[in-house]
């Protein structure tokens, strides 16, 4: 036997149904916490230093991988794109 139910209501709708907790107010909290403690670490926010730190070594090394790194996607996603014009046509 298969059942499907189908409820059209908001998530908050549907949050208040099922009994679950509000975590709005404490998620709010930590976000701002979250903010302070990055600003606290970094006070000149510096995006570059960021990626680097985020990256693999032998990316953050070389500026230039990165660049070849986004031209590739950008390449690989153009010619997806236009495959598929080509199949539509």
């Amino acid at each position: 036997m298969k059942v499907t139910v189908e409820l059209d209501c908001t998530p908050e709708e549907f949050r208040r149904f099922m009994g679950l907790p509000d975590v709005t107010e404490f998620h709010e909290q930590m976000a701002e916490k979250m903010r302070e403690a990055m600003s606290a670490a970094n006070p000149h926010f510096d995006m570059d230093a960021m990626m680097k730190a985020w990256m693999p070594p032998h990316m953050a090394a070389n500026a230039e991988s990165m660049t070849e790194l986004q031209k590739t996607m950008w390449q690989a996603m153009m010619s997806s794109l236009s495959s598929q014009k080509a199949e539509k046509e």
